[in-house]
């Protein structure tokens, strides 16, 4: 290739402008996904982001984002800038936003993603043993994490300079365990050294819409006359009888029993299926406190006064507002340094970000949970900002009241909770019977409104008035506009 001479800081230098750069300079994309609407199954109709976390980071600094049609996203950065913070856990996150759904958290699938050697292995090991495995594909497929010609970054020993970066070779591999890679390995690695994959592969991920609805309106008896007319209902009770998550499966499956509550403050954190749902008491103690200065929504910390009795370490929880608010909220503290003034007010870090404005002056009450009742588990993955809770066994709790998600643990969060009206139907003879609990009755209008609905794409009603009922309505909800019903019963 063509050579020329330059000069930088007084010194001749010969490049070659055309020669190819050496690997670890290009841009690799090390982050790849795919956001999907979880209610329709489809990308978003708008543009996607994915934002490299956390956001101050120097190892995450030189990530770039890319996106795609059909909701292909990711990160791309040069190998030698991204290794330390793929092979690191704790050090690298993400999340994707997109206007008009709540962030994605993509965190703990990347965690989930990244791999370790369960053994220790010596120089020039070919392929590398991986935990957890990464499954071997059917025929014609590829491998999740590990495809072949992609690359595999291997963490460093003490001894290194740098992370080794191998590609996947096209050899089959003989277990799920296995990762063949060219070259093989340069230096012993010890047991628990961690692999990732360049980029490492995540599953499609689903967004959840930001939007909400509350299902208001009408239920009116047909008189028939004469004259006819229709008059209120008033006293009808309404249920919902089953439910369709997404769109697709209200076309030919089966309805799912309601096994959800709206939640007030919504989500802090994102949870995972099994997580523990468990209704429970806030009862105060202690002293009542106050906020010395205004917390916006989102806030990190809370400066608090007076901070006596308040554990330095952390561990209180906390009741922003009084119960009867609207922006009620509990939040756990992560701690705060106690300042030299044992009346001055401390700024008390917390666990989560808060999810309301508070005002200067506002009570700040520590509580403690107790009158524990087991609901069961989170039965559909749950991301931040998520108003509406999916769990089992929530039928074990009351009609509203107040409820723990991952109680005693560092992810804890306490929320007020309503029951959403569930409808059961009756065995044969009974026909159009149903036993209705937590039911919305209506007014003398015959109006009645409901608690908050999200993440639910058709629901069938059932209505019992004078202990009559009609056959159940099918009502497929959009999150773009209002959701006007009207129902007539004999």
């Amino acid at each position: 290739m063509p050579r020329r001479t330059v000069m930088l800081d007084s010194r001749a230098q010969v490049i070659a402008d055309e020669d190819p750069l050496a690997p670890r300079l290009w841009q690799w994309a090390v982050l790849r996904t795919r956001a999907v609407d979880e209610l329709t199954g489809q990308p978003p109709h708008v543009p996607v982001r994915v934002v490299a976390l956390p956001a101050d980071s120097p190892l995450v600094a030189r990530m770039t984002p890319r996106a795609a049609e059909g909701g292909l996203c990711g990160l791309v950065a040069r190998i030698d800038d991204a290794a330390v913070a793929l092979t690191r856990t704790g050090l690298f996150g993400a999340r994707i936003e997109a206007a008009g759904y709540l962030p994605c958290d993509l965190t703990p699938a990347i965690d989930a993603a990244r791999r370790s050697l369960p053994l220790f292995s010596p120089t020039n090991t070919n392929p590398l043993q991986v935990a957890p495995p990464d499954p071997l594909p059917a025929a014609g497929d590829v491998r999740a994490q590990f495809r072949p010609g992609r690359g595999v970054v291997i963490e460093r020993t003490a001894a290194d300079p740098a992370e080794q970066t191998s590609l996947v070779a096209a050899t089959l591999p003989a277990a799920a365990s296995e990762v063949p890679i060219v070259p093989p390995l340069s230096a012993a690695r010890p047991a628990g050294a961690r692999v990732a994959g360049v980029p490492m592969q995540l599953a499609d991920q689903p967004l959840h819409r930001a939007a909400t609805l509350r299902l208001r309106g009408q239920v009116q008896q047909r008189l028939p006359g004469p004259p006819p007319a229709l008059v209120p209902a008033a006293g009808a009770q309404l249920g919902i009888l089953g439910y369709w998550p997404t769109y697709p499966s209200t076309i030919g499956g089966a309805s799912l029993p309601v096994d959800f509550c709206a939640l007030s403050p919504p989500l802090p954190l994102a949870h995972g299926p099994g997580v523990a749902v468990q209704g429970c008491t806030l009862a105060p103690v202690g002293v009542a406190r106050r906020l010395t200065q205004p917390a916006p929504a989102g806030s990190d910390a809370l400066w608090v006064q007076p901070h006596t009795l308040l554990n330095p370490v952390g561990g209180d929880l906390l009741q922003l507002e009084a119960d009867a608010s609207a922006e009620c909220e509990w939040v756990m503290t992560l701690g705060f340094t106690p300042p030299a003034d044992p009346l001055a007010p401390a700024r008390v870090r917390l666990a989560h970000p808060s999810a309301c404005l508070h005002r200067a002056g506002t009570t700040v009450q520590a509580v403690t949970a107790g009158g524990l009742v087991a609901a069961g588990g989170i039965s559909r993955e749950a991301q931040a900002g998520d108003p509406v809770l999916f769990a089992t066994n929530l039928g074990a709790l009351g009609a509203s009241g107040r409820l723990a998600v991952a109680h005693g643990t560092p992810r804890a969060s306490y929320h007020r909770f309503t029951q959403l009206p569930r409808a059961v139907a009756l065995p044969p003879p009974a026909v159009n019977q149903f036993v209705i609990t937590h039911a919305v009755v209506a007014d003398a209008d015959g109006r009645f409104e409901w608690p908050l609905l999200a993440r639910v794409a058709q629901i069938e009603i059932a209505v019992m008035h004078a202990g009559l009922s009609i056959a159940p309505r099918r009502f497929a909800l959009t999150y773009e506009s209002a959701n006007p019903l009207s129902i007539l019963v004999p």
